[in-house]
C-alpha cells in the first residue's frame, strides 16, 4: 500500500538522485584516504559504520557506547595505545567530548573536533549528504 500514490514518481526520483549523491561521495572518500589515513580516536564507536566502506580505521574508540568505558583494564590498554600511536584528534559526535575523551585528548595532545560543530557547506543539500560532508571534513582535520 502506498501513502502517496501520486507522487511515487517523484519520491523514486528523488530517492535515486539521493543514491546517487550518496555514491559520489562514497568513492571520492575512499579515494581521498587511500595513500593518506586520518590518525583519530572516537569519543565513542560511531566510525565502525563507515570504516570498512570507505577505507577507514579508527586507532582507538575511548568508549564502547555512549558513556560506557571497559574499566581500568581498559583504559590502561587505550591509555598506551595512544602513546604508541600517531593520533592527531579525537572525534565526537556531542557537542563537547565526554570528561574521560577530554582527559584522554588533552595528555596525549588531541584537537578534539565536534562533528556536529562542523560548518554546513552546503544546508540546501539532503540532511544525510550534509553530515557525510562534514564527516569528511572533520577526518580530513585529523591527517
Amino acid at each position: 500500500m502506498l501513502l502517496d500514490p501520486e507522487h511515487q514518481e517523484l519520491y523514486q526520483a528523488n530517492a535515486a538522485i539521493l543514491m546517487q549523491e550518496i555514491a559520489v561521495w562514497r568513492n571520492e572518500t575512499r579515494q581521498r584516504w587511500q595513500d593518506q589515513q586520518p590518525r583519530f580516536i572516537a569519543d565513542h564507536d560511531f566510525t565502525g559504520y563507515f570504516e570498512q566502506d570507505i577505507g577507514l580505521r579508527a586507532i582507538a574508540s575511548v568508549h564502547d557506547q555512549h558513556h560506557d568505558h571497559g574499566g581500568l583494564k581498559d583504559l590502561s590498554r587505550l591509555d598506551n595505545l595512544l602513546r604508541q600511536s600517531s593520533a592527531v584528534c579525537l572525534l565526537t559526535l556531542q557537542t563537547t567530548a565526554s570528561p574521560l575523551a577530554r582527559s584522554l585528548a588533552q595528555k596525549h595532545g588531541l584537537k578534539i573536533i565536534s562533528l556536529t560543530l562542523e560548518p554546513i557547506s552546503d544546508p540546501a543539500q539532503p540532511l544525510i549528504l550534509q553530515r557525510l560532508t562534514q564527516l569528511t571534513a572533520a577526518l580530513q582535520r585529523c591527517i
